[in-house]
C-alpha cells in the first residue's frame, strides 16, 4: 500500500537503479510549482541520503520530521521497486555508452556531484573556438595543452597509459594559467563568473588533494586541468599524483565491494618542478614520480610560454585575447569529439583502433629517430606523447582542430625534448662528490669569488651563469640565478634542502607574503630581476 506523503509530497519515487559495483540509487521526480525535475539519489547503507540537492530542486525537506518521513518512504517505496536502469557515478565510457551531461540517457543516468559537472556546458560556437586553436598555432606548450584535452575519450579505446603534464616555470605571469583555461575550454566553463574568470573549466590542487576521488570520477575519461601547485600542500600533492595516475578508489571498511577506478588525463601548472615540490615536502622522489607528472618548462627565449605572438604586442596581449575567446566559446569541441567517436565506434570499432594505433606508431618512430637521450623510461615517454599526438590527429581529422598534423608533430616533439633536456640537466648537476650541499656552495665561493661581478656594473641583460655581489639594506649578499644555484649544490632537491637550512641560519633572503619563496627581486640598473640571495656571511668558512 502506498503511504501518505505528507511533508514530502513534492517528491515522487519513480524507479530503482544500480551502479557497476552494486550500489543502490533511486530516481526521484520533484514537482516545484510548474517545473518538474528529476534527480538520481544514492541510498547506500553507510549514510543517510543527502537532501541538499533535492532541496535545490524544490523538494523542501528541511525539518527533522520531514527527513524522517522521507527516509521511511525511501525504505518502504524504494525497496519494492525493481532495478530498471543503470547508474553512472563517474563520467566517460560505460561499455558502448559515454556518460556526459550533453548526452542524457534514460538507460544510463548520471549520479555525480552537480557542483563538479555543471561546468560541462557549451557556449558560443565551434567556429569561434577554432580561433583559439589558430592563435595556439606556433606555440608548442599551448598546442600540447590543447592536444592533451582531447585524450580523455580516446585513451581508453587504445588502452593508453595514464598521463599528466605539468607546465612549469619559476616565474609568474608567463601564461601557464592561460594555457590551462584555453585547454579547459575544450570541455566547458564554470558557471560561477568569478571561478570562470580565474580557472575557466579548471580546478585547484588544493580541492583535488582533499577531495580526490570525487574530482577524479567527475573527470573520468575527460580532462582535469589543475592550477598552480602553490594552492595545495606539497605533502598531499605528491601522493595525489600517484593516486590520480593509479586510478583506483581507496578501500574503505564501509565499502566491501571492489574499488572503482578512473582514467584521468591531467594538466597541471606550477612554479615548482616535481623535484622542487618534493624538496618542500621533504620527500625523496624517484623515477616513478617523474614519469607520472611530466615537467615541461617554458620555451627558452620566448614570451613566457608563447613563441609566436601572431602580430600582437606581447605575451600579455596574446594571453588576454585567448582568455577572452575561451570565456565566449567553450564546450563544443568535446561534444563534437564524443559524437564522432560514438559514430566511428558504432560503425567499426576495430577499424578505429587500427587507425589510431597506426598514428601512434608513426609518432614513436619519429621520436626514436630524433630524440636520442640516455635516460630511463624513454619508451614509456614516447608512448605517452604518442597518445597525445593521435588524439589531436583524430580531432584534426574530424575538423575540430584547424591545425596541420605536421605542425602538431613538431610541437609535441619540441615539448618532449624540453622534458628530456630538463631530466638531463637534473642528472648532470647531481652531487657525486659526497660533500654536503652547504660545503659545495662554500667551496664554490672560495674558488670563484674573484670572478663575481657587482650588480652596479650591470648595464644590459643579466647573465644566468654569472654570480653577482650586492649590498641590500646595509648587508652584503651574493646573488645566484636559480639554475646556477642548483648546478653548484647538486640539483633541484638538494637546492631546496639547502635553502631551508640557510633560512634557519639566517643566511638567505626569502619572501613570505603569500607563500614562502626564495626567489627575491633585486635592483639591476634601472630594472629589477629575480635572484637567490645568500648572505655574504656564508663566506666566512669559505676561506
Amino acid at each position: 500500500m502506498k503511504m501518505s506523503k505528507g511533508r514530502t509530497d513534492k517528491v515522487n519515487i519513480i524507479a530503482q537503479g544500480k551502479n557497476e559495483v552494486g550500489d543502490r540509487y533511486l530516481l526521484l521526480r520533484i514537482q516545484d510549482d510548474d517545473n518538474v525535475n528529476e534527480h538520481v539519489l544514492a541510498v547506500g547503507a553507510s549514510k543517510e541520503p543527502d537532501c541538499a540537492p533535492l532541496n535545490r530542486l524544490g523538494a523542501a525537506i528541511f525539518s527533522p520530521d520531514a527527513k524522517r518521513e522521507f527516509m521511511k518512504r525511501v525504505q518502504d517505496e524504494g525497496s519494492s521497486l525493481k532495478v530498471s536502469f543503470k547508474v553512472a557515478d563517474r563520467l566517460g565510457w560505460h561499455g558502448r555508452r559515454y556518460a556526459h551531461p550533453a548526452f542524457p540517457s534514460k538507460k544510463l543516468r548520471l549520479a555525480i556531484d552537480e557542483q563538479l559537472i555543471s561546468k560541462y556546458r557549451s557556449g558560443g560556437s565551434l567556429e569561434g573556438w577554432r580561433k583559439i586553436a589558430e592563435l595556439a598555432s606556433g606555440n608548442s606548450r599551448l598546442m600540447l595543452a590543447i592536444a592533451l584535452a582531447f585524450v580523455g575519450p580516446i585513451g581508453p579505446i587504445i588502452g593508453a597509459r595514464s598521463m599528466a603534464i605539468q607546465l612549469t616555470s619559476s616565474k609568474t605571469g608567463v601564461g601557464k594559467t592561460t594555457a590551462l583555461i584555453v585547454a579547459g575550454s575544450v570541455w566547458g566553463c564554470k558557471v560561477d563568473r568569478n571561478q570562470a574568470n580565474e580557472l575557466g573549466f579548471g580546478e585547484t590542487w588544493n580541492q583535488t588533494a582533499n577531495n580526490l576521488e570525487h574530482v577524479a570520477w567527475a573527470h573520468n575519461h575527460t580532462f582535469l586541468p589543475l592550477d598552480e601547485t602553490r594552492h595545495g600542500d606539497p605533502k598531499q600533492i605528491l601522493p595525489s599524483i600517484f593516486r590520480l595516475s593509479g586510478g583506483l578508489e581507496k578501500g574503505r571498511l564501509t565499502n566491501p565491494s571492489s574499488g572503482r577506478s578512473w582514467w584521468v588525463p591531467v594538466l597541471s601548472t606550477s612554479n615548482l618542478s616535481v623535484q622542487e615540490l618534493a624538496g618542500e615536502a621533504s620527500i625523496s622522489v624517484d623515477g616513478a614520480y617523474m614519469s607520472r607528472l611530466l615537467d615541461v618548462p617554458e620555451p627558452p627565449g620566448g614570451h613566457g610560454i608563447f613563441e609566436e605572438l601572431h602580430g600582437l604586442a606581447d605575451g600579455e596581449a596574446l594571453s588576454d585575447q585567448l582568455k577572452t575567446l575561451a570565456k565566449r566559446h567553450f564546450g563544443h569541441p568535446s561534444v563534437c569529439l564524443i559524437t564522432a567517436l560514438k559514430k566511428r565506434c558504432k560503425a567499426d570499432r576495430k577499424a578505429l583502433r587500427k587507425w589510431l594505433r597506426a598514428r601512434k606508431r608513426s609518432y614513436i618512430k619519429r621520436a626514436v629517430k630524433e630524440l636520442r637521450f640516455d635516460v630511463a623510461g624513454l619508451d614509456q615517454l614516447h608512448d605517452r606523447f604518442s597518445t597525445i599526438y593521435v588524439s589531436a590527429c583524430f580531432a584534426i581529422e574530424e575538423k575540430i582542430l584547424p591545425w596541420k598534423k605536421k605542425e602538431l608533430l613538431a610541437a609535441l616533439l619540441k615539448c618532449e625534448r624540453a622534458h628530456l633536456d630538463l631530466q638531463i640537466t637534473n642528472k648532470s648537476v647531481g652531487d657525486s662528490s659526497g660533500k654536503p650541499p652547504i660545503e659545495r656552495l662554500r667551496t664554490f665561493i672560495a674558488e670563484n669569488r674573484t670572478t663575481f661581478a657587482s650588480t652596479n656594473d650591470i648595464t644590459g641583460k643579466v647573465d644566468k651563469d654569472c654570480v653577482y655581489t650586492n649590498r641590500h639594506k646595509g648587508r652584503d649578499e651574493i646573488l645566484f640565478s636559480e639554475e646556477k644555484f642548483q648546478a653548484i649544490v647538486g640539483g633541484l632537491g638538494k637546492a631546496m634542502e639547502l635553502k631551508h637550512l640557510l633560512r634557519q641560519q639566517g643566511l638567505i633572503a626569502s619572501d613570505g607574503k603569500k607563500r614562502l619563496s626564495f626567489s627575491v627581486k633585486r635592483p639591476v640598473g634601472n630594472k629589477r630581476a629575480y635572484f637567490i640571495a645568500v648572505s655574504a656571511r656564508i663566506a666566512a668558512d669559505a676561506t
